[in-house]
C-alpha cells in the first residue's frame, strides 16, 4: 500500500545492518518519497552520483527546510480536514529523516556503531539519542467504534484492503514496475496531499516513474563487472584480516548467527561487530570501492537520464510546485 507520508528525500531501503560495506557494492533499491524536490540551477540534468549513492539524487533531493515547510503544510491540511468531518487530528511534527547511508564506508562511524546491528529487537538507543516523541494521534485510545470512522477519515475505508479494488469507487490504484500504491480520494490524507503538490494520480503516478527509473539504474549498477570485481577485492582485504566472507551484504550474518544460537551474548557480540566492521570499513576504502561506485553509478545514471529526462523532469518540475505551494501555505 502506501509508503511513508512524510516529505523526504530518496532513501534506499537497505536495513541499517548493512551500512558500512554493502552500499559500496550490491547498492540499495531507491524510493522517491513524497514530497521530495529540488529546484535546479541548471537548464539541463547532469549525474549528481559523484555526490551522491542514490539515482537522480541530484535532481529530486531538497532541503531540510523544504522537506519541513510541505510536511508542516500537509499536516496542517489533514488537522483542518478531519476537523471539518467532527474529528480531532493534532498536527504531527516534523523529524527529519535518519540519512544512515552517509555512515557508509565511514572508519570512524564503524568504530563507534558496527553495523548497527539489533541484538534485542527493541528500538536501539543511546545517550546521545533523544528519546522520540510518540505520535499525538493514537486512534488505540479511542472507541472502537469512532476509531474505525477517525480512520477512515484519515486514510478512506478501503486503503488497506486488497479485495476493495474495483469495489470501493474512492479507492485508487497507481501500478507500478515493482507492485502498486493506493489512495482514497475520499481520505483527508488525500485532501492535503492535493492542497499541497496537486492532483494525487499526476503525483502518484509521476513519482512512481521516477522511482522505477531509479530502481533500474541501480539494478545496472548492481550488475557491473566493475563492482563484481571490487567485491572480489574486497573479499581478499577482509581475508587477510582473518574474516572468511565473500558477499559484503553478508558480512553481519555470522555475528547474528552466534548471537541466536546462544554462542555469544550482546557484549561480546558487539565487540566483535565493531571489530568486524571496522576491518570491513577499511577494506571498502583500500580496495577503492567508492571511487568505483560514484564512476559506476554515473555512467549508468547519465544513460538512463539520457533516455527518459522528459519523465524525470516532469517530477522535478511537480515537486519544485509543491515547495512553492507549501511556502505559499506556511505564509496565509
Amino acid at each position: 500500500m502506501r509508503g511513508a507520508r512524510g516529505p523526504r528525500p530518496p532513501v534506499a531501503s537497505c536495513t541499517a545492518a548493512l551500512l558500512v560495506a554493502s552500499t559500496f557494492f550490491a547498492g540499495c533499491s531507491t524510493v522517491a518519497e513524497k514530497g521530495s524536490s529540488q529546484a535546479r540551477s541548471s537548464s539541463s540534468p547532469t549525474s549528481a552520483a559523484a555526490e551522491s549513492w542514490y539515482p537522480f539524487e541530484g535532481l529530486t533531493k531538497i532541503s531540510a527546510d523544504q522537506q519541513k515547510a510541505i510536511f508542516d503544510a500537509k499536516e496542517a491540511a489533514i488537522a483542518q480536514c478531519m476537523k471539518s468531518r467532527g474529528f480531532e487530528y493534532l498536527p504531527e511534527p516534523y523529524r527529519a529523516p535518519d540519512d544512515l547511508m552517509n555512515s557508509s564506508g565511514d572508519v570512524a562511524y564503524a568504530r563507534e556503531h558496527g553495523y548497527g546491528l539489533n541484538y534485542s529487537g527493541e528500538p536501539d538507543r543511546d545517550a546521545s539519542t533523544p528519546t522520540e516523541a510518540p505520535p499525538r494521534n493514537d486512534p488505540s485510545r479511542l472507541p472502537a467504534a469512532t476509531r474505525t470512522a477517525w480512520q477512515a477519515a484519515l486514510n478512506g475505508a478501503s486503503v488497506g484492503d486488497p479485495d476493495a479494488i474495483g469495489k470501493d469507487p474512492d479507492l485508487v490504484e497507481i501500478k507500478t514496475a515493482e507492485g502498486a500504491s493506493y489512495f482514497s480520494r475520499s481520505a483527508c490524507r488525500t485532501y492535503a496531499d492535493e492542497q499541497v503538490q496537486g492532483d494525487e494520480v499526476q503525483w502518484m503516478s509521476s513519482q512512481t516513474r521516477v522511482q522505477d527509473l531509479a530502481n533500474e539504474v541501480q539494478r545496472a549498477v548492481d550488475a557491473d563487472p566493475r563492482i563484481a570485481a571490487k567485491k572480489r577485492d574486497w573479499a581478499e582485504c577482509m581475508a587477510g584480516r582473518g574474516y572468511q566472507v565473500t558477499e559484503p551484504e553478508t558480512a553481519p550474518d555470522a555475528i547474528m548467527d552466534k548471537v541466536r544460537a546462544g554462542q555469544l551474548d550482546q557484549s561480546d557480540a558487539r565487540k566483535q561487530e565493531i571489530a568486524m566492521a571496522t576491518a570491513d570499513a577499511e577494506c571498502v576504502n583500500a580496495v577503492g570501492a567508492p571511487e568505483v561506485r560514484r564512476q559506476v553509478m554515473a555512467e549508468h545514471e547519465k544513460s538512463v537520464l539520457d533516455a527518459h529526462e522528459n519523465d524525470i523532469m516532469a517530477f522535478v518540475e511537480l515537486q519544485k510546485k509543491a515547495v512553492e505551494r507549501a511556502t505559499a501555505l506556511a505564509a496565509r
